[in-house]
Order: C-alpha cells, then structure tokens, then sequence
C-alpha cells in the first residue's frame, strides 16, 4: 500500500480485517482512492436511479 495508509498497512498483521468508514478514504489526497471513491459514488447513483425506474423498494428501506 502507498500514500497516505502506507506507514499504517506496514504495523497490520496479514489477515487482520479492519473496517474503514468512506468518508476517511472521500478525504485521503491519494489519486487511487480518489478514482475508487468517484467509481462508488458513481455506482450508487446508478443503483438509486435503476431503484427509483423500476419501483423497488428495498426491505430496509421500508422502516
């Protein structure tokens, strides 16, 4: 891992499983995570307009 999680990958033991909160990776300045977090913006408005097309409401939603 490079930039700005890299000093952090290097003291995580493999297979150790951690969970991030995206807006942690919506601040990081490295130009990968910048690409992922436009690609999953972009996907999930292309979820709630495929949703809101076809009227799916999902179970979760409903409460």
């Amino acid at each position: 891992m490079t930039g700005e999680l890299k000093e952090w990958s290097k003291s995580v033991p493999i297979g150790e499983t951690h969970y991030f909160d995206f807006d942690l990776f919506s601040n990081c300045a490295d130009t990968n995570l910048q690409l992922l977090v436009k690609l999953i913006e972009e996907v999930d408005k292309v979820y709630h307009t495929i949703k809101n097309l076809n009227t799916i409401e999902m179970e979760d939603e409903r409460e």
